[in-house]
Parts: C-alpha cells; structure tokens; sequence
C-alpha cells in the first residue's frame, strides 16, 4: 500500500513540474484586458453587426435627404403614336412629411452610433468578468499547488513514520486523504481557469493562454456613490441609444400626421401625344389622406411606440443604478472583508507551522496538524476571492462610469467611436 502511495505520489510530482514548465510558458505571453478588448472590438461579430447598422443607418439619412431634391419621372404608353411624358417634381411644401424623414434618420443614426458603444460596453463588461476569474483561479490554482506539496511532505513524513511503526496506519490513510482532495481542489480550479480561458478566446478570436494580474488596472473609485450612478447615467451608451430612438419616434409621428396635408411642389412637364408636343411649368396641390381613418391610427400607432420607447428608457435607467449600486455594494463589503481574511491568512500559516513542530514533541495529534494546514490554504484562497470581487467591482465601475477609456481602445482596434463620450 505504501509503495502504491508513492508511485501516486511521484507520479502527480511530475505532473506538478509539468505544470509549472507550462505557467512559466503561460507567463511570457500573459494577455492584459485592454489587448484583449482591442481584439475583441475589432473582431467580434456583435462589433460587426452593430457597425453594419451603423452604415445602414448613415446611407438611410443620406436618402432622406435627397427628398429634398427634383424628383424625375417618365411615361409612354403603347398606343403606337408617340405618346409619353418626361416630368420634374420639386417638392416646396409636404406637410412636414421631409423634414419628419431627415429628423427620424439622423435620429436613427445618432441610436445606431450609440449602439456600438452599448455592444462596447456589454462586451468590457464580459471580458472584465471573464479576466478577473482566469485571474482568480490563476492565483487560486497556484495556492492549492502550494497546499497539495504541504499534503505531499506530511504524507512522506507519516509514511516514514508508520514504517517504523511510530504512528498508526489510520494516520496515513488520512494523510492520503486529504492530499487526494488537495489534488482534486487544484484539478477543478484548473479547469475553471480554462473555462474562463475558453470564453476570453471566443471574445477575442485569439487564443488567450494566460492573463496578467488585474491589480495594476484597479483603482478606488469615489467614496460617494451617487456620483458614480451620476456618472453612469450620463455616460451610458444604453439611455443614450434609447433617447435618439425616442427623438426618431416623435420625428415619425410627425411624418405620420403629414398625411393629414396636400404636398405642393413644382412640375416641368414636357408631354408628346399625337404628334403634337408640350412644354409646361405647374403648380401641384397633391393629397392622400388614406382610406378612411388610417392616417389617424397611423398618428395613434406613432405615438404609442414613442410612449413605449420612453418607457424602456426609463427602465433601463433603473436597471442601471441597480447595477451600479451592486458592484458598490460588492466593493463595500469586500474592502471591509480584505483586512480580515489576510489576517486570517497570516495566523492559519502561522498556526499550520506551529501544529507541524508540536506534533513531533507529541503535543499535538496528526488530524490537528492536517486540519491547520487544510485552513491555511483555505485562507489563502479567501484572500484571493476577495481581492478578485474587489477588481471585478472596481473595474465594472469604471467601464459603467466611463472612467475606462473605451473610446481609445475603439480606436486603437479602428473601430469609429460615433458620439462616445470622452473621460
């Protein structure tokens, strides 16, 4: 049983060195977040769509205002004596119908352009969440390491022990134990960290081996935080889209009541018929109202979608304090837990070290010693926890608030920023 024991345990030995081969590998070519949002900007699909519609958006303004120009026309019939018509329509009064058209256009386009940065937004968010967890289960995976080797050496030292009959054979099968579930702990942090890995690689399009420390990119945000929910009301991308869309949808009531009035335009009009040809300028008083009260409902129909769009404003305005006040909630109370679990992590190493030497002057039992090293590494991933809920709350702040200079990686990955604001 022993022997078996120590194959086991020479064999994950290697596996560890293995390991620390592929991290230092990892570490050369460690991912930072704004490389990974550049590729992501320039590359993800959602980027392209939101772009496309941006285009579309843009040629549509550019033919709403070609309304304003003479619009030509021509007619022949087959009657076999030369009959038709060339004709030329410049538009000098349409009710409002125009100016509706170019207004909900340019409104339209102003949406699409804040749209992008909506997709932005949502996809820094993503990739802050999906860096700051790689990150997490990095330095997790590294402390579990650290913890299945002190598993390692007490297994060695107990097997010793049993060998010369000093200790019970009870003591070693709970020494392997507990370094089984160490390796299994290492096993599922390991594969965490690919999963996280996994999503980093379909946001950017890249293979993203490992990520560097989130550290160096947090910073405290403000102490008020009615300031931040200020900040990211006026800087969010989301109402921003929403209120052009509100202003495209008034625009399109106005385009609707339109109807309601005769157009008048200008016809140059050069007629053949019979041989006999005519050359003429007129005035045009033109009138479609619909067939019976359509137009009314059509005004009706307008309106409602611009109440309705008002209204999704006005829900996305509290989703979003509501999102900004959890992560403040978040990196409250993870900036009071932080003092605590290295404090703890301090003392259970301490402790761990301490039960080690007093279980060899016979002071202390092994389950005692096993214990007090399973609750330092515990601790030491604690600590770790909370330092990723406070990365991952200041830095989604950052990206809420627009303290994240969104628009320059826009422009780093040759992305146009439309209206983004500036920090």
């Amino acid at each position: 049983m022993g022997n078996r024991y120590v194959r086991w345990t020479q064999s994950f030995v290697v596996c560890v060195l293995g390991c620390g081969v592929m991290h230092a590998a990892f570490a050369q070519s460690a991912w930072q977040i704004d490389q990974i949002l550049q590729r992501t900007y320039a590359s993800h699909p959602l980027m392209q769509e939101k772009r496309a519609n941006l285009s579309a958006a843009q040629a549509d303004r550019q033919g709403a205002k070609w309304q304003r120009f003479p619009t030509p026309s021509a007619e022949v019939t087959s009657t076999g004596h030369g009959t038709g018509s060339v004709r030329l329509d410049q538009p000098l009064w349409a009710g409002g119908r125009i100016d509706g058209q170019i207004a909900a256009s340019e409104a339209r386009e102003l949406a699409a352009a804040a749209a992008v940065e909506e997709a932005a937004q949502e996809l820094a968010l993503k990739v802050v969440a999906a860096v700051v967890e790689a990150d997490r289960q990095q330095s997790r995976q590294r402390f579990a390491e650290a913890g299945m080797k002190e598993h390692e050496k007490l297994y060695a030292m107990i097997e010793r022990r049993v060998a010369q009959e000093v200790s019970s054979t009870a003591d070693q099968r709970l020494a392997a134990s507990r370094l089984f579930s160490s390796r299994n702990d290492v096993s599922v942090m390991a594969q965490a960290r690919q999963n996280a890995l996994l999503q980093l690689n379909q946001l950017a399009g890249e293979s993203v081996q490992s990520v560097g420390p989130v550290d160096a990119f947090t910073q405290q945000p403000p102490v008020d935080a009615q300031l931040l929910v200020s900040d990211a009301l006026a800087n969010s991308p989301t109402l921003n889209r929403l209120r052009h869309e509100e202003a495209a949808a008034e625009a399109d009531v106005a385009v609707k009541r339109s109807a309601w009035w005769p157009q008048v335009s200008f016809r140059l009009q050069h007629a053949r018929a019979n041989q006999i040809t005519d050359n003429s300028g007129m005035l045009v008083l033109q009138a479609q109202p619909g067939a019976g009260w359509s137009t009314s409902a059509s005004v009706d129909m307008a309106w409602a979608r611009r109440d309705a769009i008002r209204e999704s404003r006005m829900a996305a305005e509290r989703s979003l304090r509501e999102r900004v006040m959890q992560q403040w909630n978040d990196w409250v109370a993870a900036g009071s837990r932080l003092s605590n679990a290295e404090a703890s992590m301090a003392m259970s190493s301490d402790v761990a070290q301490s039960y080690a030497r007093q279980y060899t002057a016979g002071r202390k039992s092994w389950i005692d010693v096993l214990n007090a090293v399973r609750e330092a590494t515990q601790s030491e991933l604690a600590v770790m926890d909370v330092k990723a809920q406070i990365s991952s709350a200041v830095l989604s702040l950052q990206v809420l608030t627009g303290q994240w200079r969104l628009a320059r990686l826009l422009d780093a990955s040759g992305m146009q920023t439309g209206g983004m604001p500036q920090p």
